[in-house]
């Protein structure tokens, strides 16, 4: 079924890249235009910040979300890397549709991702919506498993479990993804890289959680009065649970909030309420903000590496990927 519905959609794509690039300029210009909006609405709470306190943190993160990106670039180069030639191109198109992060849905940049693919290079739009699919899987699967094994009121031996089973199924989409031809045992190791590089991702996340919510604590006193004491392994495991069910959410506007409900919860133990939804406000104009930056930054990269050529016939350019 999803092999007739690429076929269909390649139909529909032939003759169609000059096209194709306008639609991603014009989701550019909607992303930036949304991304104004919401700092623009979100003025009042922004000036209740006391940002003395968060400077610091700030500037880390935003360093932590870049290394996180470059880490997560690395595998979507590697996905891509069967079907054509990676350079420049690549990259520009990643940072570039990080802007298209923030729109309501969550999978514009899925769109603007294949727009630009399809529009500059040879690259068929099948593979780039199965590598997308790819990428989103494997991000949800390794939160799941972290999740699991850092449940506190769970079994043992269930957390290994259910902990296990989710990263074998990863393994094994990653394993499936890369042809055929390939040595077994350097199809196992690339697919070990993977997922240790997404591994490192959430934990990057957990890190940015650490920081605000280790701030607050001491700005609050909290640490030493009613509240525990946060620790960045609760961090990480928190932030698995909360990023990846904002990830499942990616279909939805916002994700409905799930991130910012779930964090209240899990941080209870360790921050009142409000300082809770205020460090997940925090986080989320952070990550706004740092997608702002980083995806200009790409875009102006990609004024001068994505010039527009002549694709050639996808057959030629595309290597079937292993429906297993």
């Amino acid at each position: 079924m999803i092999n007739r519905l690429f076929e269909i959609w390649s139909k529909i794509m032939t003759g169609a890249h000059q096209r194709w690039r306008w639609v991603g300029y014009g989701l550019t210009l909607l992303a930036f235009l949304y991304l104004g909006a919401l700092f623009i609405f979100s003025r009042e709470q922004i000036q209740q910040i006391r940002w003395s306190a968060y400077w610091l943190p700030v500037v880390l993160a935003l360093g932590v979300y870049l290394c996180s990106l470059l880490v997560q670039y690395v595998v979507w180069a590697r996905l891509v890397s069967f079907h054509h030639r990676i350079s420049w191109r690549d990259m520009a198109i990643y940072f570039r549709v990080l802007l298209m992060r923030r729109l309501p849905g969550g999978v514009w940049h899925w769109v603007d991702r294949t727009a630009m693919y399809t529009g500059s290079t040879s690259l068929p739009a099948r593979v780039v919506m199965l590598a997308n699919f790819l990428e989103w899987s494997l991000l949800l699967l390794i939160a799941g498993a972290v999740a699991a094994a850092g449940w506190p009121d769970g079994p043992l031996w269930l957390r290994v479990l259910i902990s296990t089973a989710l990263l074998l199924l990863a393994f094994g989409l990653a394993y499936a993804w890369q042809p055929e031809r390939r040595r077994i045992a350097l199809r196992m190791a690339e697919a070990a890289l993977w997922l240790g590089l997404y591994g490192l991702a959430w934990m990057a996340g957990g890190l940015i959680l650490y920081l605000y919510a280790h701030a607050t604590q001491i700005g609050l006193g909290a640490a030493s009065g009613e509240f525990q004491q946060i620790t960045y392994l609760r961090c990480f495991w928190a932030w698995a649970i909360a990023g990846g069910s904002s990830q499942l959410m990616v279909f939805v506007p916002a994700g409905l909030g799930v991130r910012e409900i779930t964090l209240t919860w899990l941080l209870a133990p360790y921050l009142p309420l409000p300082s809770i939804l205020l460090v997940a406000i925090i986080i989320r104009l952070t990550y706004a903000m740092a997608d702002m930056v980083w995806g200009t930054m790409g875009m102006l990269f990609s004024l001068r590496v994505l010039k527009p050529v002549s694709p050639g016939p996808p057959a030629l350019n595309e290597e079937k990927v292993n429906p297993k």
